[in-house]
C-alpha cells in the first residue's frame, strides 16, 4: 500500500486563465490510462474472502410473496380483508317479443333470437350461450347448459338498476 502525503493549496486565477488549464488536465486524465490511484479488485476468489471485513454476518432478507410475508416486518401477522360480494346481480332480460305468430323474434340482452336459434349472448362481462326453444307472445323459452328457463317481457325497462 503506497502512503502518499497530499497537499492542497488555494491559488486564484483569473477565469480565463482557468480554461485552458482545465482543459489539459481533462486532456492528460484521459490520454493516459489509470494507475494505482484506486483499489485494485482482488484477482481470485481466495483474494477476495480475505479483502472482506470480519464484522457481524448480515441476516439475508428473504420475501415469499406467496405467503404475504413483508420483509421489513416479517413477524406481522397480515390479516387478508375479504372482497365486497358483487352487488349487482347480472341477468338475461327478455326486451321485447317482434313478429307475426309464425316468425317471432325475441330479443334478449340487445341481441335478436328466433325459434330454434342458438347464439351467445353478453352478460356482464360473461358471455353465454343460450337456444331460444320457443317464442310466444310475451314470453320466450331458453335453454342454457340443459336447463330450460322462461323468460317473461318486461314492463318498464327503465331504470333496471335503479338509475334515474
Amino acid at each position: 500500500m503506497n502512503n502518499q502525503l497530499a497537499i492542497m493549496t488555494t491559488i486564484t486565477l483569473p477565469l480565463s486563465f482557468l480554461r485552458p488549464a482545465l482543459l489539459t488536465v481533462l486532456t492528460a486524465c484521459a490520454s493516459f490510462p489509470h494507475t494505482g490511484l484506486a483499489a485494485k479488485a482482488p484477482d481470485s476468489a481466495a483474494d477476495a474472502s480475505a479483502a472482506t471485513t470480519s464484522g457481524p454476518a448480515i441476516p439475508k432478507s428473504v420475501f415469499d410473496d406467496r405467503a404475504g410475508k413483508d420483509p421489513f416486518f416479517p413477524n406481522r401477522v397480515v390479516t387478508p380483508v375479504l372482497a365486497p360480494a358483487p352487488t349487482k346481480k347480472e341477468i338475461i332480460v327478455l326486451k321485447g317479443v317482434t313478429g307475426s305468430s309464425d316468425r317471432r323474434v325475441a330479443l334478449i340482452n340487445d341481441r335478436t333470437f328466433t325459434k330454434g336459434e342458438a347464439g351467445e349472448i353478453k352478460v356482464g362481462t360473461n358471455m353465454l350461450t343460450i337456444r331460444v326453444v320457443d317464442i310466444k307472445e310475451r314470453s320466450a323459452t331458453i335453454e342454457r347448459e340443459g336447463q330450460t328457463n322462461e323468460l317473461s317481457v318486461l314492463e318498464n325497462l327503465l331504470p333496471l338498476d335503479g338509475r334515474k
